[in-house]
C-alpha cells in the first residue's frame, strides 16, 4: 500500500516537473517571436544624399524621413528621429543611399577634400614647373625634402650698387629660395637605378610638375619666383645642410667669375 502511494506521489512529481519544462521551454521559445514583432523608429534615406550635404538641409529638402522597422533590425547608433539633436552644420561624410538606415556617424564636421594628397598640418599644396634640367634628373619622388633655388635678373639699382659690376652688363642672381620642403606629388616615376636613370633627365618633354607642402608665406616667394625667374631643385638627404644667404652674382652676361655675397 505504501509502495503504490509512493509510486502515484512520483509520478505526480514527474508529470508536475515535465509540465513546468514544456511550459519554460514555450514561454523561452517566444520571446524571439514576441521581440520579432515589436517595432522601434528610425530616420532612413528618401532618397540619394550626396556626400557633403548638411544635416540642415537634408531636413530642408526632404532627404530624410522617419520610419519602423523590427526591433531586431535595428543598427547600433541608429538615428531615432529627424528632431534628433545633430548640429545643423554637420555634413554627410559619405553618399547616402536611398532606404538606408541613417546612424549617428554618417555625419561629421566638414572637412576640406584634399584627396590623396596628406597635407602637413597648418600648410597647403602647390604645384609648380620645373624645366627638365632643373629636377635632379627626375629623381625627386614623393616624400622627397628638397631645397628651391632662384636665379634672376638684378634690377638696374640693385646691379649700380653692387661690387664688381662692370658697365651695363646685366647681372644675375642664383640664391637659395626655400631651404627645405616636402614634395607630396610629381608627374613622373623615379627611376628605380641608376642605370634605369639613363644619365639624367625626367622624360617629360621638357617640363616637370611638383606639388609641394608650403607654408601661405613659402606659397607667396615661390608664385612670384615661377612667374619671374627660374626655378632649381636640389635634392636633400637628412645630412644634407642649406643656409640662406645672399646668393651668388655673376660679373657680366659672358663672364664666368662669379661675385659670392655675404
Amino acid at each position: 500500500m505504501n509502495r503504490r502511494i509512493g509510486l502515484i506521489a512520483l509520478a505526480v512529481v514527474l508529470a508536475l516537473v515535465g509540465t513546468f519544462a514544456v511550459y519554460s521551454y514555450a514561454h523561452t521559445a517566444d520571446k524571439p517571436a514576441v521581440a520579432a514583432t515589436r517595432s522601434v523608429q528610425v530616420v532612413m534615406a528618401e532618397k540619394a544624399v550626396p556626400a557633403g550635404t548638411t544635416w540642415a538641409d537634408a531636413l530642408k529638402d526632404h532627404y530624410l524621413s522617419q520610419q519602423r522597422i523590427p526591433v531586431n533590425s535595428k543598427p547600433d547608433h541608429a538615428v531615432p528621429s529627424l528632431d534628433t539633436s545633430i548640429p545643423t552644420s554637420e555634413v554627410a561624410t559619405a553618399q547616402i543611399a536611398p532606404g538606408q538606415i541613417v546612424v549617428r556617424q554618417m555625419f561629421g564636421k566638414a572637412s576640406a577634400a584634399t584627396g590623396i594628397l596628406a597635407i602637413p598640418k597648418g600648410e597647403l599644396a602647390i604645384s609648380v614647373s620645373l624645366s627638365d634640367d632643373a629636377d635632379v634628373a627626375g629623381f625627386v619622388q614623393p616624400s622627397s625634402e628638397v631645397a628651391i633655388f632662384v636665379t634672376a635678373k638684378l634690377s638696374k639699382q640693385a646691379a649700380a650698387v653692387t661690387k664688381g659690376a662692370i658697365g651695363d652688363s646685366d647681372l644675375y642672381v642664383t640664391k637659395l629660395l626655400l631651404s627645405r620642403t616636402t614634395v607630396l606629388a610629381t608627374s613622373h616615376v623615379a627611376p628605380s637605378d641608376l642605370e634605369a636613370a639613363g644619365g639624367g633627365g625626367s622624360g617629360n618633354n621638357g617640363a616637370e610638375l611638383l606639388t609641394l607642402a608650403v607654408t601661405q608665406q613659402e606659397a607667396q616667394q615661390l608664385i612670384l619666383a615661377q612667374q619671374t625667374a627660374q626655378l632649381y631643385l636640389g635634392l636633400l638627404s637628412d645630412t644634407s645642410q642649406t643656409a640662406p644667404d645672399g646668393g651668388t652674382i655673376n660679373v657680366g652676361i659672358f663672364k664666368p667669375t662669379p661675385i659670392f655675397v655675404k
